[in-house]
This record gives C-alpha cells, sequence and structure tokens, in this order.
C-alpha cells in the first residue's frame, strides 16, 4: 500500500515508481541484482530548468499571449452559489458506448486530430453556447518533461497550459 498524494508526484512519477518497486521485488525474490535506470539529475535540476525557461522567452510569450483580462467563465447553473463554500461536491460516472467511441475515434482521424484534442473542443463549443463569451480558455496538463533527463525522474513535472480559443459564430468546428 502507498499513499502519495499529487502535489509530489504526477501519473508518470507513479508510473516509473511501480516499475521500479516490481523490479526490486523480483529481484527480491529471484535472488537476483537489479539495475535501475541511472538518474541524471535531481528534481532541484528539474526545478531549477523549469524556472530558467520561465524567466526566458516562455514568460514573455504568455504574456504576450494574455496582456489582456481573461474574462471569467459565467455559465448558468441549477442552483444558487452558496454564500459559504460548502464544499459538497459529487461525482458523475458514466461510459461512453462503444458506438459512440468509434464515431468519435473515425472522426478524430478524418480531421487527423487526438481524441483528446477532438473532446476538448466540444467541450469548448460547450462552454461557448452556455456562456455566449466567445473567448474561451482552459488549463490543460501537459506532462512537462521536455528534456531527456527528466524523463525518469519521480516528482510533479506535470504543467498546465492554458488554451485559448476565440470563438467566432462563423468558425466551422473542424476548423477549432
Amino acid at each position: 500500500f502507498m499513499n502519495i498524494h499529487h502535489i509530489i508526484c504526477d501519473f508518470k512519477s507513479l508510473e516509473i515508481l511501480i516499475i521500479e518497486l516490481g523490479d526490486l521485488y523480483h529481484s527480491f525474490v529471484s535472488a537476483a541484482d537489479v539495475m535501475l535506470p541511472e538518474q541524471l539529475c535531481t528534481y532541484q535540476d528539474f526545478v531549477d530548468w523549469r524556472d530558467q525557461a520561465n524567466e526566458d522567452q516562455a514568460r514573455v510569450y504568455w504574456k504576450n499571449q494574455f496582456n489582456e483580462v481573461i474574462p471569467v467563465l459565467t455559465i448558468p447553473t441549477d442552483l444558487e452559489r452558496p454564500n459559504v463554500q460548502q464544499f459538497a461536491g459529487d461525482i458523475i460516472v458514466d461510459e461512453v458506448e462503444e458506438e459512440l467511441y468509434q464515431q468519435l475515434t473515425a472522426l478524430s482521424q478524418k480531421l487527423g486530430v487526438t481524441l483528446y484534442c477532438l473532446l476538448f473542443t466540444c467541450y469548448q463549443v460547450l462552454l461557448n453556447r452556455f456562456s455566449g463569451q466567445e473567448k474561451i480558455v482552459i488549463g490543460t496538463p501537459v506532462l512537462g518533461r521536455t528534456e531527456k533527463a527528466f524523463y525518469n525522474l519521480i516528482g510533479y513535472c506535470v504543467n498546465s497550459l492554458p488554451i485559448a480559443t476565440n470563438m467566432n459564430g462563423a468558425t466551422r468546428f473542424d476548423n477549432l
């Protein structure tokens, strides 16, 4: 049993950790030597690299991209927001039927995009229709392990990438 908070470990790190624990366990039960991948850097190296990258071109780029105030998304709700936040959320679990999944996969291939990109665009269109706002900004997680030295690193290497889309009523869905 392992209990690891997501603030210190991303999904890729869990994958690495589970593989390495499996290798160590196999080595233990078979009395064989195990060679874990060499660590090329520390998590602090990753943080330093990320901070340096953010100070340079990336910071200027993103400031130019979001030089205006990002509008708060206002969508109608079925209940009024309470004065005091209750944290009484709920989870809805549903499955996509196989036929719909196949249709979505075929459409994404036809458009030359990933299924994630197709569904993300559908979500943007839905938010546009509910809110009536033309500029929709949604944050999406990205792995953040762009350098080979960080590939086998265990730590929280995920970054949030804001995706801003201007929804012009004349824009076709396949262009979005």
